[in-house]
């Protein structure tokens, strides 16, 4: 609830408590759930500003990748470490990983057309000699968007 509103650092007061009755109830969680509490959890410390523990949550997601469970999570989530990493100015990691969301995009039937524009954006940003700016970046991409 906290997250929609934009209430980050509210919800970052109860991550201790969702930690602990993750645990706890952790033979009664399905694995479904329990990979959508660390996508909430990423984008929670991504609201607040705390891109390496973002990442952390957001490493958890993807390093459980079970065929049989949401793929649009693991998408969401692919494009999120994109966009994490590049919070972090970690642009050679981001060489490597755009090419792997590319190719773990285009492995399904299902278009997901908005992740494949995030991700030819991100290319094009990622060629330049001198990678632009954020905000450079980011109105590039609005305007790719609108004309989606």
């Amino acid at each position: 609830m906290y997250n929609r509103q934009g209430s980050f650092l509210k919800a970052l007061d109860l991550v201790p408590h969702i930690e602990k009755e993750l645990e706890s109830y952790e033979d009664k969680i399905n694995k479904e759930k329990h990979l959508l509490f660390n996508y909430n959890l990423a984008y929670t410390f991504f609201g607040a500003g705390d891109f390496r523990k973002a990442l952390k949550y957001i490493n958890d997601v993807l390093n459980d990748n079970e065929k049989q469970l949401r793929q649009d999570i693991y998408s969401f989530s692919r494009i999120f470490n994109l966009i994490i990493h590049f919070e972090l100015n970690n642009h050679d990691f981001i060489e490597y990983d755009i090419k792997s969301a590319a190719r773990f995009l285009n492995k399904f039937e299902k278009d997901y057309e908005v992740e494949n524009l995030f991700v030819s954006e991100m290319k094009i940003w990622q060629r330049q000699i001198h990678p632009l700016s954020a905000v450079k970046f980011l109105s590039g991409l609005t305007v790719s968007f609108q004309n989606f």
